[in-house]
């Protein structure tokens, strides 16, 4: 679909005024042109320019705003699509066939026969998330629905959650780390596998999840004194909500230990990254973050 410049401002929330400087001045978006020069939007130039105006309002300056908007589409754009499918171990593969046919009890017997097999890092990497992953890249395939994602995804959360509970407490004492998703990444799952991992190594692990404003992120900062923050970013608009989280965080010398992580830094090329950078492994990312905190 193309947008007119008139269809293009509506869509995007603002005026044509603005949109026509944007784009002469920082080159936010760069529409093509029919053959008689009109200016034709994408969808990809609405979201860019909705970006912006976000962005803008929420007090970044218009020079950097555009910047960050086009390395989102930049990020977009260059995602690889996905690689052949991994070699799924047999439970893994046992759960995704589950979850295709929605089959509860058939699911839950998998997850029993993985607690007893796996502690919970091997489980998370070798079945849990190897599992969605399959389902996920069987969505953008066309061979798995959104519904069985759906139904996945509330199954490894909530076994993750039953987990988590289930343990035994941290001391008071103990090192605290806030979790979250920057505001406009909601994909937290990948943070309530840390949790209970940092948990398991003796670390207080302060759980916001996902999509969480700035403003929130400074002010649970400041009333909960964590020796470190870990913040994670799945999209590319995710990946952008990080930088932004993180510098507000320096903006307003608030600097406890900070930690990136998620897959949208596998493709952050041109975009500043603040913080150590996690490995991919959610065992390995517990195991490091607990180890530079200090943790028993």
């Amino acid at each position: 679909m193309r947008y007119t410049v008139q269809a293009a401002a509506r869509a995007a929330g603002v005026t044509e005024g603005r949109l026509r400087t944007w784009e002469r001045r920082y080159g936010v978006p760069s529409p093509e042109r029919s053959a008689t020069g009109r200016r034709l939007y994408s969808e990809q130039d609405v979201a860019q320019i909705r970006r912006m105006a976000g962005l803008v309002a929420g007090g970044i300056a218009a020079t950097l705003a555009a910047d960050m908007a086009r390395d989102q589409s930049a990020l977009n754009a260059s995602a690889a699509p996905p690689g052949p499918a991994e070699e799924l171990h047999p439970l893994a593969a046992q759960l995704v066939a589950m979850a295709k046919s929605f089959d509860g009890p058939g699911a839950e017997a998998v997850l029993r026969a993985a607690r007893a097999e796996f502690d919970w890092a091997s489980r998370i990497s070798q079945v849990l998330f190897p599992a969605l992953r399959a389902v996920g890249h069987g969505w953008e395939r066309g061979d798995t629905t959104p519904a069985q994602e759906h139904f996945l995804s509330g199954l490894v959360q909530l076994e993750l959650q039953v987990g988590f509970v289930a343990l035994t407490a941290p001391p008071a004492h103990a090192p605290r780390l806030i979790l979250a998703c920057p505001e406009d990444e909601r994909h937290d799952i990948g943070l309530l596998a840390v949790r209970l991992l940092l948990a398991e190594r003796g670390v207080r692990a302060i759980f916001l999840g996902g999509d969480v404003p700035i403003d929130a992120l400074v002010v649970a900062v400041r009333q909960a004194f964590p020796d470190g923050v870990c913040l994670s970013a799945t999209t590319g608009l995710g990946l952008s909500g990080l930088s932004l989280a993180a510098t507000a965080l320096l903006k307003h010398k608030l600097t406890p230990r900070l930690f990136s992580g998620g897959p949208a830094l596998r493709t952050a090329s041109g975009v500043t990254v603040l913080g150590s950078r996690l490995p991919d492994d959610p065992g390995a990312a517990a195991a490091f973050m607990a180890a530079v905190l200090g943790a028993a």
